[in-house]
């Protein structure tokens, strides 16, 4: 439950008003549009963090209120077979509480094209059969069922995708993996041997868990 100081009185007319103000623009708003409205910076964040707008782009916003997962469908049927990874599974996981403004899907490795859409932007992440197959599982989200990576395969990937996911966000991913669950290190050896990344993980793993 929101109760930031923002939401305290008439807070759903607070929620409709703005949300009245993204549809009178088909969903979108830029940040200039929205703190012409009366909104901050940190209202905008909050909003964000909590998953009631999604930034698409630097500085363009969308409204997403309850259904703060229902792109993931969108998604899931534009790149049919596709499993959600990296940054997006760490989300899904709970692992890392910002929504992405990018989902990253896994694919396998071959001359297959997808036609993606605008929004939500969609980076498509290749993987060779041995990579890809490892580690899918699924989830219920809302009222639809979705693939991803479980989370050992996924803090894998982004350990091997570190250049484009970043340190700072995979070491807050540890940090919560290792808070709310038991790491299971056979597991994520186990991966990592399969993917043949175990000098990365020799590199790593020691410092994470």
């Amino acid at each position: 439950m929101m109760t930031d100081r923002f939401y305290i009185d008439h807070k759903k007319r607070r929620l409709n008003e703005i949300k009245n103000l993204f549809y009178s623009n088909h969903g979108y708003l830029q940040i200039k549009e929205l703190r012409t409205k009366g909104l901050k910076l940190t209202d905008i964040r909050f909003l964000q963090e909590h998953g009631v707008i999604m930034r698409v782009e630097q500085g363009l916003y969308k409204w997403v209120g309850e259904n703060r997962y229902g792109y993931l469908n969108d998604v899931a049927n534009t790149v049919p077979g596709g499993v959600f990874c990296l940054v997006s599974a760490l989300h899904l996981h709970h692992l890392i509480a910002d929504v992405p403004s990018v989902c990253y899907v896994a694919v396998p490795n071959d001359d297959k094209t997808y036609s993606l859409p605008v929004y939500p932007k969609v980076q498509l992440i290749k993987m060779k059969p041995y990579h890809f197959d490892l580690g899918i599982t699924e989830t219920k989200v809302a009222e639809f069922k979705v693939k991803l990576y479980d989370k050992e395969k996924t803090l894998c990937d982004c350990l091997r995708y570190r250049n484009k996911i970043g340190l700072d966000v995979i070491e807050k991913a540890f940090n919560t993996y290792k808070t709310k669950y038991i790491p299971n290190e056979k597991l994520l050896w186990e991966y990592g041997a399969a993917m043949r990344m175990k000098l990365i993980l020799n590199r790593f793993l020691p410092k994470y868990l």
